[in-house]
């Protein structure tokens, strides 16, 4: 069965941090990312490696480990791996499948092309960062 960009758009709309983005703003995002199926129990991001990737979970959940113990668990909607993209820098957290995930992946070139396609969304972005450089996110990496 084929995916159409406007399914595409919708899923992406049903993300929380692109559901305020406009049509126009959703298909460059749509046109940027990649796809990608992760088995349960692989790690998508290991702590103290570089960071090359902005995820996105569109399903499945994945636990946030720092330093071996368990400080988070991910679901739809949620994102990781900015920090490290932002700071150019090395991941902060170990983020591993706990059931199957699909994700979207934008790689540097990309993230920094999502925050021009949605300038809106680097606010965002750059303020739950800094919440979770400081360790103040309820709930997130």
């Amino acid at each position: 069965m084929r995916h159409r960009p406007d399914q595409t758009i919708d899923n992406l709309r049903n993300v929380p941090l692109f559901a305020e983005c406009t049509n126009r703003e959703l298909t460059k995002i749509a046109a940027l990312h990649c796809r990608v199926h992760v088995k349960a129990g692989k790690a998508v991001a290991e702590q103290g490696t570089v960071g090359r990737e902005f995820i996105v979970i569109v399903s499945g959940t994945a636990t946030v480990q720092r330093d071996g113990l368990d400080i988070a668990t991910l679901g739809a909607g949620d994102y990781f791996g900015e920090i490290a993209l932002i700071a150019h820098g090395r991941r902060t957290a170990t983020v591993i499948a706990a059931t199957d995930l699909v994700v979207d992946a934008f790689s540097r070139a990309e993230f920094d092309q999502l925050l021009e396609a949605s300038p809106e969304l680097a606010p965002r972005i750059y303020a739950e960062a800094t919440r979770r450089m400081h360790g103040t996110a309820a709930g997130k990496q």
